[in-house]
């Protein structure tokens, strides 16, 4: 598991391309895999303030590789701090993949 800090603004979009490898850093295929990640103020807050996943285009796995790519949209999140997990679920087994922490500025330009 990795840990990945974003710094993005309220006016501006943020993706970022990742390469998964086991503890050995070979390739972990992710055919057949889902992905999820929530993001919360506080890890124990009941509301989701955001909600990517592979079947919301959120997450999107690139067939055939180790590959995934995270997109979060301009105005997806109001300024502030957040904390999530990232999930990968494949043949039922779900394992946490990285924990993340999300800094959104206020943009000026609007």
């Amino acid at each position: 598991m990795f840990r990945l800090k974003i710094k993005t603004r309220t006016n501006a979009d943020w993706s970022r391309s990742f390469r998964l490898t086991n503890a050995d850093g070979d390739a972990t295929l992710l055919d057949g895999s889902t992905m999820e990640m929530q993001l919360r103020k506080n890890a124990s807050d009941k509301e989701v303030a955001l909600d990517l996943t592979s079947s919301n285009g959120g997450i999107t796995i690139a067939k055939g590789t180790n590959q995934f790519v995270l997109a979060i949209g301009k105005g997806k999140l109001t300024a502030g701090k957040y904390v999530g997990d990232l999930l990968r679920t494949v043949n039922g087994s779900t394992s946490a993949v990285a924990e993340v922490i999300v800094d959104v500025a206020q943009g000026v330009t609007r």
